[in-house]
């Protein structure tokens, strides 16, 4: 059994006594394999080598049970916890009380004793009478020892007698006591957990030295005893939204005095055995009786949302009270308790305190991240934007080494955690200086101040701090996105030199919303944000032929500056280089965001390779699992792992630039098959919707009370990458609550995007349909889904966007050429500052040039000559005219918006909105902006207001400059858009897909012929005319008597059509009898797709399958847009739907304007 030993610490004598646990293993002497499992297969590479160096070790001990050798005769009961707490020995009955049990008596008793013994020596007495007093003195000790300690239970028995004075502490002893009982229970589970992490971090920790074999926790165990909470105050009187506590927390060993064998087994202090081996030794390191005392303070910062606690501040008031014992060899008589060296304990303290004090000694305190942490993001908390106005009233050195004149090259520099996070520019002034400059910054938290310092640029020294000062960024906590106007003072040597006025505003990062009805609100599509590059490996360099091992490093370019070099590595035998190096950034425009990796020869520093990505790439690879980047045809690969969070920058314009994308995949969705609800046996109402990167794009309308609904819709979803991750997930309407979801799968788009010989993206059409199963959160299928895919590429042009910026790059390329050639004519010598200079300008220069190298220019007019193209639009900013309304956009025949804007707290829109859509003929295409009350209106909804305006019309007036268009209804609004117009190269788009797909059908019913009952005989015929699967007729004619060759001539009404092309009528010819049912003779089926959409009449014959007979039609067909719902059946009273912003109405409505009524919508709406 492992030795216990314990610090005397003063203890209740109300100890829990253990409870009795059944089927503990008997023996537990012996020794225990508590180990890790390993495949053999597996490897892990150690310092960059591959293979096990550091095999897996067996734990000897794990658990209190084990440590304590404890048996399940080994519970204690009450007679157990009364042994040797009341034995009496012999001195207790003859010597009174008042001459033991105090500390001066045992003081006297060893003062008398070392008295007696130097007297028995210095008068030359045998070692006899030494016996005597040893075993007097030991005796009378132990007994004033006992006498002494059961004085201290009795005064801690009176405390917990005694009531106590009220005082602004709550006790937890609730807490404390039930914490008692399970600790014993839940113990050794978490020592086994912990030695089974622990160890297998041990094993495969690359910092270990080599010479180290074997590095393991040999024998662990927490205690018996429980930590406890001693006090928790809480302070009154602060903010609603803020909590400050005190808590007190203790860990302490058991008192080991006055306690059996019995007891031993079942009062286990915490015990740490480890154990390394090294140059073929075992050296054993042992703590234990580890106990501790901390006061920290905790504020947390509280939140609507979930997890309701935005942060955590962290402080310890004064630096914890630990001690412990360590002895190296462990318990052999080598051992050496590393705690005794005079000063250590105390050196340990000062250290900690040293370097515990600026982060969470006061003032000071470190920050927790709630929901950052909960989203695993390994990203700043957000933005920080430092305007630097003005400095004032400097006093600076009438002279200072490295400057010519009295002016002084000043600039400012900024600083968290000592590290430099931000620089203004240089400028040139005396005791007032303007910058007027801002600057982005990242931050990690608000606890850390602000350092900012004031310093002067010089040539030959290096730069001199003229003043500095401190800012608490706390305060920029309760005012996030507002701008707070700062002026504080320069200190140099405690004392004021001069004034500093700016302007903080912080941003934060967007993370998804868990709305009150359960959906998830998406990340709005920002062109800013902040990102996070990570190089993590490489594979595929080595030269197989000559065997050599390579030393790598990559440099990592962003828009052309290198802002990373990783370390230089060498492959295993795995020839895998690893470096898990990383670079955080913000991105003011991520569209034209860079990354440049270059690969270099340890060695002899030539590059090996060299990967370009867009930010874009890297990011939609992410969201795939994409990470590995080809690098070379050699089959080299980088893996790369990147991190993205939008971020509001308050520049709408820039925060809502349009990515060009690449093309449109067209997503047909057929049917669904075997649809199963998660939570009920029967039919289901459903949807389903299309994302990409799990962002709704597009959604199909409901189909009610079926497991195996038909659609036939074609949803186009844009594409920026062919990286991008497409999904379809099947919803379940609930009559009450959120919908639920039947399952999604990803959909196979690795074969859709085929480049041709000149390197642009050609058309891909898929043959046949294909069927997925729909997998939910359990992993098992609830049905699947038929639907086809299709790929067209947009024609690569250049946007509105992307023509300022080539024409901002050839300004500044002839300004930086003017600039070198004014330098060199003057006859200067271009430094090596200089020399860098110009390379870098040149090297970002060449890499934005090189992202439309492959794109053309195009006018408006020859852009709007293409009839399909993705219609990309944003609304920068508008006025409403109440508060609390939405907008919505609307196009073509869309049922459902197109987008949704949030709710628009007060009347004026800052929050733009961005969007595309696939038009596929402009020449009729529509747009309708819409504002109402409910986020989830269908186009059938009333609204406050609208316009109806064609979408060429939109892009001719919005494409160069935003415009502002009216909306007007039974109010007015303004809206402010911008429109841009990517073309798509299509040879043919679906007939389905098309205008002449929806609009009005006008049936005329001419005559039949051959038409006879069953009996071959004449008949009163009646047709009725039913569209698809519908029991309900849209048309029937009057009967004609007597006769087989009927004449009726009867034309129907309008009937509105939303699926033309996968429509079908159904004609039913009846035996109209007086006095009788009328009774079904024939009946045929007409195709819709049979019509001829551009003819203006069509006549047809439709057979009827039974007599051979026939009916001739007259069709007219005028095309429209127009949408369909369905009807929701009659025991559903509460549909939610949502997805695209989906309203449930019921019967069909018609878009405002036709195909032949465009012409009539004035433009005076701009």
């Amino acid at each position: 059994m492992a030795p216990n030993t314990g610090n005397k610490a003063l203890e209740s004598s109300e100890e829990p006594i253990v409870p009795k646990i059944e089927n503990i293993q008997k023996n537990v002497l012996t020794k225990r394999k508590t180990t890790i499992d390993i495949p053999a297969s597996e490897s892990f590479k150690v310092n960059g080598q591959s293979g096990n160096v550091r095999s897996p070790m067996i734990s000897s001990y794990v658990g209190w049970k084990e440590i304590g050798g404890w048996e399940e005769r080994d519970a204690l009961t009450i007679d157990d916890e009364l042994m040797l707490v009341n034995d009496e020995t012999f001195f207790d009955n003859f010597i009174p009380d008042k001459f033991f049990g105090d500390w001066y008596h045992s003081v006297a008793i060893l003062g008398v004793a070392g008295l007696l013994s130097f007297l028995i020596g210095y008068f030359k007495f045998s070692m006899a009478p030494m016996f005597y007093v040893a075993t007097v003195a030991s005796v009378l000790y132990r007994t004033s020892s006992k006498k002494y300690r059961s004085k201290l239970r009795d005064l801690v028995q009176k405390e917990f007698t005694v009531q106590k004075i009220e005082s602004d502490y709550e006790s937890m002893e609730w807490l404390n006591h039930t914490l008692s009982k399970l600790w014993p229970l839940i113990e050794p589970h978490v020592s086994k957990e912990i030695v089974m992490q622990v160890n297998q971090i041990l094993l495969k920790e690359k910092s270990i030295p080599k010479f180290i074999k074997a590095l393991w926790i040999d024998q662990f165990t927490l205690g018996v005893k429980p930590p406890r909470i001693d006090s928790v105050k809480t302070f009154p009187n602060t903010d609603r939204d803020i909590a400050v506590m005190d808590w007190t927390l203790s860990f302490t060993p058991h008192d080991h005095s006055d306690i059996n064998a019995k007891k031993m087994k079942n009062y286990v202090n915490q015990y740490i055995v480890v154990k390394a081996k090294l140059f073929g030794l075992t050296i054993p390191v042992r703590v234990s009786d580890i106990s501790f005392e901390v006061n920290t303070r905790l504020k947390f910062k509280l939140m609507e949302a979930f997890p309701h606690v935005e942060t955590v501040n962290v402080q310890l008031l004064e630096v914890p009270d630990i001690d412990f014992i360590a002895t190296l060899f462990g318990t052999s008589i080598f051992n050496w308790e590393i705690l005794s060296l005079p000063g250590l304990h105390s050196f340990i303290n000062q250290m900690a305190a040293k370097y515990m004090g600026p982060i969470v000694l006061p003032p000071f305190s470190f920050q927790l991240n709630l929901p950052k942490l909960l989203s695993k993001s390994p990203l700043s908390i957000g933005v920080l934007e430092i305007k630097i106005k003005n400095a004032e009233k400097l006093k600076l050195d009438a002279s200072t080494l490295g400057t010519k004149n009295d002016s002084h090259n000043l600039y400012l520099q900024f600083k968290t955690q000592d590290k430099i996070i931000g620089k203004s520019k240089v400028i040139s002034c005396t005791s007032n200086c303007t910058w007027n400059e801002s600057i982005y910054v990242l931050l990690d938290s608000f606890t850390e101040p602000l350092a900012i310092s004031l310093l002067e640029k010089r040539e030959i020294l290096k730069d001199k701090i003229l003043g500095s000062l401190g800012y608490n960024l706390d305060s920029l906590n309760k005012k996030v996105g507002k701008e707070m106007n700062c002026s504080t003072t320069f200190l140099r040597s405690s004392k004021p030199v001069g004034n500093l006025n700016f302007t903080l505003r912080f941003h934060p990062t967007l993370e998804k919303k868990k709305l009150p009805d359960g959906t998830i609100e998406e990340l709005p599509e920002l062109n800013t944000g902040i990102s996070k590059i990570v190089i993590e490996r490489a594979r595929g360099f080595n030269d197989d032929e000559t065997n050599k091992q390579l030393s790598l490093y990559i440099e990592l370019y962003v828009n052309g500056a290198l802002v990373l070099t990783t370390k230089k590595k060498k492959s295993g035998d795995d020839s895998i280089f690893e470096w898990k190096n990383g670079f955080e950034f913000i991105v003011t425009n991520r569209r034209r965001a860079k990354a440049k990796f270059v690969i270099k020869d340890g060695k002899t520093n030539a590059e090996i390779g060299v990967l370009v990505e867009n930010l874009n790439d890297l990011i939609d690879r992410q969201e795939i699992h994409k990470n590995w980047i080809p690098v070379n045809s050699d089959g080299a690969e980088l893996k790369v792992t990147t991190h993205w969070r939008p971020v509001e920058l308050g520049n709408n314009a820039d925060s809502l630039i349009y990515n060009p994308p690449i093309g449109t995949v067209r997503v047909l969705i057929n049917k669904a098959n075997h649809l199963k609800h998660t939570k009920r046996i029967g039919p289901v109402d459903t949807y389903a919707k299309v994302m990409v990167n799990d962002v709704i794009r597009g959604k199909t309308i409901e189909k009610y009370q079926s497991s195996d609904p038909i659609w036939n819709e074609a949803i186009y979803v844009t594409v920026t990458s062919p990286n991008q991750k497409i999904t379809i997930e099947c919803m379940a309407l609930e009559p009450l609550g959120p919908e639920i979801s039947l399952g999604k799968f990803v959909l196979p788009t690795q074969n859709l995007f085929d480049k041709g010989i000149d390197g642009k993206y050609v058309e891909h059409i898929e043959e046949g349909h294909i069927t997925s199963k729909l997998i939910n959160s359990k992993g098992s299928s609830n049905g699947e889904i038929v639907y086809y895919l299709s790929f067209y590429p947009t024609v690569p042009v250049l946007s509105p966007e992307e023509i300022k910026d080539l024409e901002r790059i050839n300004k500044r390329k002839k300004l930086l050429e003017e600039d070198k050639k004014a330098k060199e004519s003057n006859g200067m010598k271009l430094n090596r500052s200089d020399t860098d200079f110009f390379s870098k300008e040149e090297n970002k220069i060449k890499d934005i040039e090189s992202m439309f190298s492959n794109k053309m220019k195009l006018t408006l007019d020859e852009l709007l000559s293409y009839n399909s193209g993705v219609f990309a639009f944003s609304i920068l900013s508008g006025e409403l005219p109440l508060p609390g309304l939405y907008v919505q956009v609307f196009l073509d025949s869309e049922p459902y918006a197109r987008i949704t804007s949030q709710r628009v707290s007060l009347r004026t829109i800052k929050t733009g909105l961005l969007a595309d859509y696939m038009v596929k003929e402009l020449e009729w295409s529509v747009t309708t902006l819409r504002v109402v009350t409910k986020p989830n209106s269908s186009r059938d909804d009333e609204c406050v207001c609208e316009a109806i305006i064609p979408t060429i019309e939109l892009i001719r007036n919005c494409y160069d400059n935003p415009s502002i268009v009216t909306l007007v209804g039974k109010r007015s609004a303004k809206v402010v858009i911008q429109a841009s117009w990517f073309p798509i190269n299509v040879t043919k788009l679906p007939q389905a897909d098309l205008i002449t797909n929806t609009g009005d059908l006008k049936i005329s019913v001419i005559q039949g012929k051959d038409i006879t009952d069953n009996t071959n005989g004449q008949c009163n015929p009646m047709v009725k005319v039913y569209l698809n699967d519908s029991t309900e007729s849209v048309f029937k004619t009057k009967a004609v008597k007597k006769t087989t060759n009927p004449v009726w001539n009867e034309t129907s009404e309008k009937i509105l059509l939303s699926n033309r092309v996968n429509e079908y009528l159904k004609f039913k010819v009846f035996d109209s009898r007086v006095g009788k049912n009328s009774t079904v003779i024939d009946e045929g089926i007409l195709p819709l797709s049979k019509i001829n959409p551009e003819s203006e009449e069509n006549e047809l014959t439709v057979p009827l399958k039974n007599n051979n007979g026939l009916l001739e039609l007259n069709l007219k067909f005028e095309p429209r847009y127009a949408y369909k719902l369905d009807k929701p059946p009659t025991n559903v009273t509460d549909f939610s739907s949502k997805g695209i912003n989906s309203g449930i109405k019921v019967g069909a409505t018609v878009v405002g304007v036709g195909a032949t009524g465009l012409g009539k919508i004035k433009t005076t709406l701009f």
